[in-house]
């Protein structure tokens, strides 16, 4: 159940995107909102013995700062939408402090954009985006800004989800939450399984092959079919539904996107890792994939965060 949903702001117009995505989402759940803001130290020029110092009056009035802009997107929101809204204002390194306070509050969802503002040495969203997947211990729904809407504008949708799964137990841990989410929209889930293909072994080497290279990409492909279907069965509802899709790709990440498109996805929701091995790597640079060359917005976990 979503109780509580958590948004990394760090000033910048690109982080706001988020927001569509997190009051939609927190207003179907019944849901609060935490804003959270990292102010990281400033130093001054002043060094004693070559270290610099930390200048208290500088770090006040970076927290102030970062304060007014939450107070600001706070009363935005409770004057559009008269939500419950709470506003944190944390101070040292960016990441250390936010996955810090991720890991200690267990909020039950965090949404933030891909990336922040550019340039600016105070927008440190993007730089923090990449850890926070790998090392969040909450689900995250991670939102392109090309893909958000306006805070004061339409609800961004999401009731159709595409769940990529090789097949693993660690693979479907996203399942949780991705019911989560297609439950507040009276939405579905569509199981997507890619089954590799060698198509990138040159033909005169692959041509002897053919035969059994074929015969087992079938067998693959009845396998996992078979536990996908088996699994939609087991998860699917009267009120969200489950289908199944298996495709072959010999570009796992290219299949996710040619089928999310196809299939008119609102959104993939992926875990990081896969199976164990090689194949536990796999998962976790498919889903880096996605996330890197989609436009879509994700909803990525860690095995252990469900």
């Amino acid at each position: 159940m979503i109780r509580r949903v958590l948004i990394p702001l760090d000033g910048s117009h690109f982080a706001e995107h988020a927001l569509p995505y997190a009051i939609a989402i927190a207003r179907r759940a019944g849901a609060t909102i935490e804003l959270v803001s990292v102010s990281p130290p400033p130093f001054s020029s002043t060094h004693v013995r070559g270290v610099r110092i930390l200048d208290d009056a500088d770090l006040r009035a970076g927290a102030a700062a970062h304060q007014r802009y939450l107070d600001d997107v706070a009363w935005r929101i409770r004057e559009r939408y008269g939500m419950p809204c709470s506003e944190l204002v944390l101070v040292g390194a960016v990441f250390e402090r936010l996955v810090e306070h991720v890991a200690t509050s267990k909020p039950d969802l965090v949404v933030m954009t891909t990336h922040g503002g550019g340039s600016s040495s105070q927008s440190w969203l993007g730089s923090v985006t990449d850890r926070m997947v790998r090392d969040a211990t909450v689900p995250l729904v991670l939102v392109r800004p090309s893909a958000a809407t306006d805070m004061m504008g339409g609800e961004p949708v999401l009731r159709r989800l595409l769940v990529p799964s090789d097949g693993s137990p660690v693979a479907e841990a996203v399942l949780a939450s991705a019911m989560q989410l297609a439950e507040l929209y009276e939405g579905e889930l569509v199981l997507l399984g890619v089954v590799p293909t060698p198509s990138r072994l040159p033909h005169s080497l692959l041509l002897p092959l053919l035969p059994d290279v074929e015969a087992r990409v079938e067998a693959a492909e009845e396998r996992l079919r078979t536990h996908l279907t088996a699994c939609a069965a087991r998860v699917g509802t009267s009120t969200v539904p489950v289908s199944v899709v298996v495709v072959r790709h010999h570009h796992p990440a290219t299949a996710i996107s040619e089928v999310a498109a196809h299939e008119k996805a609102d959104l993939i929701a992926m875990s990081t890792h896969g199976r164990g091995g090689v194949r536990r790597l796999l998962l976790g640079s498919v889903t880096d994939k996605v996330l890197r060359s989609g436009s879509l917005p994700m909803l990525v976990s860690r095995p252990d965060a469900t």
